[in-house]
C-alpha cells in the first residue's frame, strides 16, 4: 500500500499504546469466559479468515483514513516542491507517489482535491523517462473519476487536458482534440478564462501542422491577441512555438527562426525551461541549414541547449540536443562524430517510441553515411525515410529524401546520372510548389543541379 499504508500502521500503534484504553482480552484472566470468545485464538481466526497478525484493537475510522491520506499527500507534495530542480529524486519516488494518489483519491474527503493536484504535478517528463506511459494513463483515468466525484470543474478540466496531452504524445491526434474540447467546455463551465486559453493553445498545437496556411495564421493571431489581453506570457510562447513547428513541417524556413525566438523569450520569462529547450531546438534547426548563419551564435545556442538538457530527465530533450550536435558535426565535415551523436539521439527517441523523430534521425544517418562513402547504407536509410514520408502524406519531406538519394551518385562521381535524377526532382518540386510552398526545397535541388552541371562541364565533351 506504499506510504499511505505505512502511515496507517503508524496510526495503529498510536491507538494501541497512547489512547489510554485496554481491550477486554488484555484484562481477561485465565479461565474467564472472555478468553473462550477471544477472536485472536487460532480457531476463530481460521473460521472467519483473519490474518495471523490481525489486531482487532484498531479498526480505522473514515476520519482516520482521511487524516492519514492528508498527511501522506502533504509529505509527497512537499517532496515535489523541494526537488523541482532535482527530478531524479522524484523519479525514485514516482511509484510511491502514484500509489499515495491512487489510494487517497478513493477516500472521500477534502483531501481528494490535493490528490488530483499532486497527480497533475506528475507531468509527462517523469513518465517518458521511465517509459511508463500506460501507468500515466491509468493515473489520469483515476484522476478523472475523482474529479467527477468532487464536482470540481476546474480540476476536471485540467485532467481532461492531461488526457489530451497523453493522446497527442501517443500519436492519437484526433482523440486528443476531442479530449481537449471536453477540457475546454469544462473550463468554460468553471469560468476559468486563463485555463480556457491554455487549453485552446494546447489544441492549436495538436492541429497546427495540418491547418491550411491562412487558417493557421488567423487562429494564431486570435490566440496571441487573447493572450496579450490576459497577459498570459506562457500561452504566447506556446503559440509561437506551434507556429514554428507548423512552418517547419511545411518547409517554410524563413519564419521558423523568428517564431521560435519569440517563443524562447516568452519561456525564459516564465522559467519554462523544457519549452525553452524546444524553442532553441527549432532555432538551431533553422540556423544550421542557413548558408550564412553566425557560427558563434549557433555555438552559444547549442551550449545553452546542452545545459538545459543536462538538468532535465526528458529523453526527448536529450535526443534533440544529440541531434543538433550531430548536425553541427556534419556541417563541419566531422562525419564520424556526427554518426556518434545521431546514434545517441536514436537511442533516446527509440526509448520513448517516437516514430517521427526516429525517421528524422534515419534521414540524417543517410546524409552522414553518404559522406562516409557507405553508399548502400545511405540509400537504405534514405529510402526508408522517403517511404515513411510518403505514408504520412509529407510530400515536401519525401522529395527532400529523394534529393538526398540523388546526391549519392553525385558524391560517387557519376555526375550525369545525378544530374538526370535531380532535374526530374526539380520538375516535381515546381509542380508541388503550385499546391504548397516549397521554395527551400526547390532552391536546394537547384544548388545540387548547379554542382552536378559544373562537374559535367569539366568532363571531356561536357554533358
Amino acid at each position: 500500500m506504499g506510504q499511505l499504508s505505512h502511515q496507517l500502521s503508524h496510526d495503529e500503534s498510536e491507538h494501541g499504546e497512547n489512547n489510554g484504553h485496554t481491550s477486554e482480552t488484555q484484562n481477561a484472566q485465565p479461565g474467564d469466559s472472555a478468553q473462550n470468545d477471544d477472536l485472536s485464538s487460532p480457531i476463530h481466526r481460521d473460521s472467519i479468515g483473519l490474518p495471523e497478525d490481525y489486531d482487532e484493537a484498531f479498526i480505522p475510522t473514515h476520519r482516520d483514513l482521511q487524516e492519514a491520506a492528508t498527511r501522506a499527500l502533504h509529505e509527497k507534495t512537499a517532496l515535489l516542491l523541494l526537488h523541482k530542480d532535482d527530478p531524479e529524486v522524484v523519479l525514485r519516488e514516482l511509484e510511491n507517489i502514484a500509489e499515495i494518489i491512487r489510494l487517497s483519491s478513493q477516500i472521500e474527503g477534502e483531501h481528494q482535491a490535493k490528490a488530483i493536484r499532486l497527480g497533475l504535478d506528475l507531468t509527462l517528463e517523469y513518465w517518458l523517462q521511465t517509459n511508463r506511459m500506460d501507468d500515466w494513463l491509468e493515473l489520469i483515468v483515476l484522476l478523472l473519476s475523482a474529479a467527477r466525484d468532487i464536482k470540481d470543474d476546474s480540476l476536471r478540466s485540467q485532467v481532461f487536458q492531461a488526457w489530451g496531452v497523453y493522446l497527442y504524445m501517443t500519436q492519437q491526434s484526433s482523440r486528443a482534440v476531442k479530449a481537449l474540447e471536453a477540457a475546454l467546455a469544462t473550463a468554460q463551465e468553471a469560468g476559468r478564462k486563463d485555463l480556457e486559453l491554455l487549453i485552446k493553445a494546447e489544441r492549436f498545437n495538436v492541429e497546427s501542422t495540418d491547418l491550411p496556411r491562412e487558417k493557421l495564421d488567423q487562429t494564431a493571431q486570435q490566440l496571441l491577441d487573447d493572450a496579450r489581453q490576459l497577459n498570459h506570457v506562457y500561452v504566447r510562447g506556446r503559440i509561437y512555438l506551434s507556429l514554428a513547428r507548423a512552418y517547419r513541417k511545411a518547409g517554410l524556413t524563413d519564419d521558423i527562426f523568428i517564431f521560435a525566438q519569440q517563443a524562447l523569450l516568452c519561456f525564459n520569462h516564465e522559467q519554462a525551461w523544457a519549452m525553452a529547450g524546444a524553442a532553441i531546438n527549432l532555432m538551431l534547426g533553422s540556423l544550421q541549414s542557413a548558408p550564412h548563419a553566425c557560427e558563434q551564435y549557433i555555438q552559444r545556442l547549442l551550449a545553452y541547449l546542452t545545459q538545459l538538457a543536462d538538468s532535465s530527465i526528458n529523453p526527448r530533450f536529450k535526443a534533440s540536443t544529440c541531434y543538433h550536435h550531430a548536425l553541427r558535426s556534419f556541417h563541419h565535415g566531422c562525419y564520424d562524430d556526427a554518426r556518434r551523436h545521431i546514434l545517441q539521439a536514436r537511442r533516446h527517441y527509440r526509448s520513448i517510441n517516437d516514430a517521427n523523430n526516429l525517421i528524422s534521425t534515419q534521414h540524417m544517418l543517410g546524409l552522414i553515411q553518404t559522406k562516409r562513402h557507405c553508399w548502400n547504407l545511405a540509400e537504405s536509410y534514405l529510402s526508408a525515410a522517403a517511404a515513411y514520408y510518403r505514408r504520412q502524406g509529407e510530400t515536401v519531406w519525401e522529395l527532400h529524401a529523394h534529393n538526398a538519394i540523388a546526391c549519392i551518385p553525385l558524391e560517387q562521381g557519376y555526375y550525369d546520372q545525378a544530374l538526370d535524377q535531380l532535374q526530374v526532382l526539380l520538375r516535381q518540386a515546381w509542380e508541388l510548389n503550385k499546391q504548397e510552398p516549397c521554395d527551400d526545397l526547390c532552391a536546394a535541388i537547384q544548388r545540387d543541379i548547379d554542382t552536378a552541371r559544373q562537374h559535367c562541364d569539366r568532363l571531356p565533351g561536357g554533358v
